[in-house]
């Protein structure tokens, strides 16, 4: 069975194997204390072709596992694995030393029949000591590296057996090529990206981005999702629209690279509309809509005039444009060229999505952005609503005058954002910033999804070439963490207006963490972490006291 394991499928792959090795192992310490029968016939030789297969069973089902204790040993996971490899490995060296033993038979024939069979036992129970040992290394070197130093002769030679068969396999999994594993993981992200279920896609899209950024692999990140996205759809004009993955991690990306870009063009526009004793201007442009003296023309001429301004202002910040955005921006180009060749607008299809996902919902709820700190008047508001659609059309490219005059300067500055740049990821990450909230997320979502992973792995039409790998990978790591310890935390991040990444701006600005004040202050412990509460909380201490000036 588990020579064909690419034909098989497996439901929770790790646990059965664990189960299996834990039923087998029981039955060969149950014949070593089993007493034969009189008269029974000479069973020594039936139990030892049973122990043999048996051992044959479990080194083959070791090879690559983790240890699972039982769910109710889950208090002290480490320990009860640890447990778990001594009792198993006792085992096994008791089988050895049996299999050292001389026959007590004295016909030559049987005599080499038995010497024989133990030979092959023998065989068998060291590589399943190796296989136990090389998947369980930190639970179990503790209890096997004294072997190396054990005053029996016999004994030492088959642990430096066992450490042999585990280097050999460690050259082997060396001459992996990097490149053939960047292949494989990608494989799980697709995978991981088409079985999450729409509720958990805000998440996902965070845990991507927040991982592959700090790794300095968001562009490949990008250009696979959005690919993705373009090659599922018909037209232009359904692209980046619903709740597919790629439109989250769109949003999610325009949320934290670009706060802070909108913050400072737009404050300087929008805030001098809301101050006390600004002159109350119309904007309403809709005849049925006037106040009482309001004059459509005077509207129309100062509607026009704020939209100059914020669009000159856009214009003339194509230098302040977020690397991570415009990275983001030139492969969302590149992705509509390969898939739309022929298509003379895949420019303005960029420009469309700046102005509709990024530039104008800040415009339209500059409050609700963080832009400015009180909300709009309703004839501002009224304003800004209207000068977005203008700036949308002016993406759009449709056809009057004002449009028409600012359509060029609009097409620069897309061409100019989507401008190759190359290297600008690496340039910009002096710091990078892994929560352990993203790691436990994507734990869980990998945990939760695994079984979907697999099936979704196993129906690919790369599954032959690809194999299992990518996927036994997976399951092996979770196998050796065990499951999420926390429970989600979806509504914390659902509900948590995620509009400014200030904190980690100023940490990267200013260096902090090489300035010696820094370090003077940190070695303080005036806060720090330590230890766990009985829930298993991590515990934070503050100590105020530590803290002396002069």
């Amino acid at each position: 069975m588990m020579a064909r394991r690419d034909d098989l499928a497996f439901r929770q792959e790790m646990k059965f194997r664990n189960k299996m090795v834990e039923y087998l192992t029981d039955w060969v310490m149950g014949n070593s204390h089993q007493m034969a029968p009189p008269g029974s016939g000479d069973v020594t030789a039936i139990t030892r072709d049973l122990d043999q297969a048996c051992m044959q069973a479990v080194a083959a089902l070791l090879l690559g596992l983790p240890l699972q204790p039982e769910e109710s040993d889950r208090g002290d996971l480490m320990e009860a694995k640890s447990q778990l490899f001594l009792k198993y490995f006792s085992l096994f060296m008791n089988l050895l030393n049996e299999c050292s033993e001389t026959p007590e038979d004295k016909d030559v024939g049987r005599h080499r029949l038995q010497s024989s069979k133990l030979g092959e036992l023998r065989t068998c129970t060291i590589q399943a000591m190796s296989n136990l040992l090389s998947a369980n290394i930190d639970s179990g070197l503790m209890h096997s590296i004294g072997l190396g130093y054990h005053k029996d002769l016999q004994t030492r030679a088959a642990f430096m057996e066992v450490l042999t068969k585990i280097l050999q396999q460690g050259t082997e999994f060396d001459m992996l090529a990097e490149t053939v594993l960047a292949d494989r993981y990608e494989q799980l992200v697709q995978a991981l990206a088409s079985v999450v279920v729409t509720p958990q896609m805000d998440e996902l899209a965070r845990v991507f981005v927040t991982l592959f950024d700090a790794k300095h692999l968001l562009s490949p990140l990008l250009w696979n999702m959005f690919y993705k996205e373009v090659e599922l759809s018909d037209c232009m004009q359904t692209l980046f629209r619903g709740n597919s993955l790629g439109s989250k991690i769109m949003a999610f990306c325009f949320k934290i690279y670009g706060a802070s870009y909108l913050h400072s063009l737009l404050e300087p526009l929008v805030h001098p509309l809301l101050a006390e004793g600004a002159p109350q201007v119309g904007y309403e442009v809709d005849p049925a809509r006037l106040d009482e003296g309001e004059d459509v023309e005077e509207n129309r001429r100062n509607l026009l005039q704020l939209t100059q301004r914020v669009f000159n202002a856009v214009i003339s910040s194509a230098e302040r444009f977020p690397p991570q955005l415009r990275s983001m921006c030139h492969c969302l180009y590149q992705v509509l060229n390969k898939r739309f060749p022929n298509f003379p607008h895949n420019i303005s299809a960029v420009g469309t999505v700046i102005f509709l996902r990024f530039i104008n919902p800040a415009i339209v709820s500059p409050y609700e952005m963080g832009i400015v700190d009180r909300q709009p008047s309703s004839r501002t508001k009224r304003g800004l609503m209207l000068m977005s659609k203008i700036l949308q059309n002016i993406a759009n490219h449709p056809f009057n005058d004002f449009l028409r005059a600012n359509f060029e300067a609009g097409r620069r500055l897309v061409t100019q954002i989507t401008s190759d740049c190359e290297s600008m990821d690496q340039a910009s990450h002096s710091m990078s910033f892994i929560s352990d909230a993203n790691v436990h997320a994507l734990h869980r979502l990998l945990w939760n999804h695994q079984e979907k992973i697999g099936d979704y792995l196993s129906s690919s039409r790369d599954h032959k070439a690809v194999g299992r790998r990518p996927f036994d990978k997976m399951a092996t790591l979770l196998a050796y963490l065990g499951p999420p310890e926390h429970k989600p935390i979806d509504s914390q991040w659902s509900s948590m207006d995620m509009t400014s990444t200030k904190f980690e701006e100023i940490m990267s600005k200013h260096n902090m963490h090489e300035k010696d004040e820094f370090k003077s202050i940190k070695s303080l412990n005036i806060f720090y972490q330590a230890g766990t509460s009985k829930a298993g909380n991590p515990v934070f201490y503050y100590i105020a006291r530590r803290y002396k000036i002069g």
